[in-house]
């Protein structure tokens, strides 16, 4: 199919039009993503801070909003068992959009950081309560938390590496110019995958009302998803708070994105055939690789299902769970180590 073969009527008169509204829409919507992403909670905040105010720890909290925080406890055990019931049903009956609305749940604790403050549930701190049976459970070793951060930001860790060894060794006179870089390279960062996402975004909307099946023009010849590449850069807002985001809710909202993609992709399959997974064949999941790295990410799905790509729900969960785990363990020490700068 060629890529300006409509359907319904449209014809190859309407591509300009399609192509406007498309470039419109992704802009207002990526806009609209940046407001919510980066704005909306700071004037949510402001908003809750006067319902949930700032108390300094070891202070009892008063009693005029005590019940007010007895019912957020309450509540955080609840969205909390049902996130990670909602993650585990989704995979189980094959509508992993469920998965994905647990998952996104446990993620929206993320954006607390954004409270600048040293209570749990202060302003939009409140999100906190989602996470706050786990830290009762964790206690001490909440830092846990953390886990995959250093593996997540891996751009931001090597190009910042150097300077981390100066600082360790003593020398701090680096210290602001490290600072610029990081904020530099997380700014790159967010603005590239905010017009990443745009791109995706309107290159889909265009081909999809002018009738074609599968996309594979524009930004699709070099990722299948890269609407979710862009979304990558939502973890790099940590310039706006005051401490790097816990990376582990992250974590598993970014496998169970993955989990819900493959899954799709099979329902692409059983629609689209050979034309699918001859497309699938070509375009790599999210970025293009040096065939060597590739090979090293694949080797785990060869060596467990004996293929590149999970088919089934089983395989899907069986081959994101060990990559999981890989990443866990290659980034707890650094995880830790960056941990206890922050909160020693």
């Amino acid at each position: 199919m060629e890529p300006y073969e409509c359907y319904g009527g449209l014809s190859l008169v309407s591509s300009f039009s399609r192509l406007v509204f498309s470039v419109l829409f992704s802009i207002l919507f990526t806009i609209a993503l940046f407001y919510a992403t980066f704005i909306l909670p700071l004037k949510i905040n402001d908003v809750l801070k006067g319902y949930f105010p700032d108390i300094p720890l070891g202070v009892d909290v008063p009693e005029h909003i005590r019940f007010i925080y007895q019912c957020a406890m309450i509540a955080g055990l609840i969205a909390f068992v049902l996130s990670i019931v909602f993650i585990i049903l989704g995979f189980i009956v094959r509508w992993a959009k469920i998965s994905l609305v647990g998952a996104l749940t446990l993620y929206l604790p993320v954006f607390s950081g954004f409270a600048l403050s040293m209570f749990l549930f202060a302003g939009i701190g409140v999100l906190r309560y989602i996470w706050y049976p786990l830290i009762r459970i964790l206690g001490g070793h909440v830092g846990v938390l953390m886990i995959g951060y250093s593996a997540l930001t891996l751009p931001l860790f090597v190009v910042l590496s150097p300077f981390q060894v100066l600082y360790s060794l003593g020398i701090t006179v680096l210290a602001p110019i490290m600072a610029f870089v990081a904020f530099v390279l997380i700014i790159t960062i967010i603005f590239a995958g905010f017009i990443i996402l745009s791109v995706s975004v309107a290159t889909w909307l265009y081909y999809r009302l002018g009738g074609v099946r599968v996309i594979k023009w524009g930004i699709y010849r070099y990722s299948r998803h890269p609407q979710y590449l862009g979304c990558y850069s939502l973890l790099y807002y940590p310039p706006f708070t005051h401490t790097p985001p816990p990376a582990l809710p992250y974590l598993i909202l970014l496998f169970t994105i993955i989990g819900v993609a493959l899954i799709e992709e099979q329902k692409l399959i059983e629609r689209y055939g050979d034309e699918y997974i001859e497309y699938r064949k070509q375009i790599l999941f999210l970025i293009p690789l040096l065939r060597a790295v590739k090979d090293a990410i694949l080797w785990v799905p060869r060596k467990l299902i004996g293929k590149d790509l999970p088919e089934t729900r089983v395989e899907v969960v069986k081959v994101l769970a060990v990559y999981l785990f890989i990443i866990a363990l290659l980034s707890t020490p650094f995880d830790l180590l960056l941990y206890s700068r922050f909160f020693a």
